[in-house]
């Protein structure tokens, strides 16, 4: 049905969405579950199990934002050193903070941008918006990015002619 390969980037797309490793376990077995349920003989069946897991997170996000809700803890910030791009080490812990910071429509498109390499065009059209509504929100997240994390280098390196894609 799937390859391991189709798994893998399944798995990342489900981390990409919850920031912990067991809930994107759970919610990609979820989504597996209302797969094989539904219809497997779709032609497209790794989009037709994305829209499964974006549609099951959004799902399991209400139920969640219903029962609880967390206190507002301010974020400290972590001084980086300028480097020269040759000799970056990218930081796991500035880039979970980043990611705990967007909301998960934000995460998706860095995902779909960042780790997939889908153009700005393919993104609109996975997400069912018009392009330049990606173009702004990844320029609105650029910027909220360097005003929460003004000393990080973990901005997307985002230029106008790659945006124009």
């Amino acid at each position: 049905m799937f390859e391991q390969d189709d798994l893998n980037k399944l798995y990342r797309f489900c981390y990409s969405l919850t920031l912990d490793e067991t809930a994107a376990y759970d919610l990609l077995q979820n989504s597996l579950e209302k797969f094989l349920k539904n219809n497997s003989e779709k032609q497209h069946k790794l989009a037709f199990m994305y829209q499964i897991i974006r549609h099951q997170f959004i799902d399991e996000y209400r139920k969640q934002s219903k029962q609880k809700s967390e206190p507002f803890e301010e974020q400290e910030y972590i001084d980086f050193d300028v480097k020269t791009l040759e000799s970056i080490h990218i930081d796991e812990d500035l880039i979970e903070q980043v990611l705990d910071y967007l909301d998960p429509l934000e995460r998706e498109i860095i995902f779909y941008w960042a780790i997939e390499g889908y153009t700005t065009q393919q993104i609109a059209d996975m997400l069912s918006m018009p392009k330049g509504t990606v173009l702004s929100k990844i320029h609105r997240m650029r910027q909220r990015i360097k005003q929460q994390f003004p000393t990080s280098q973990a901005q997307p390196s985002l230029h106008k002619e790659e945006l124009k894609e």
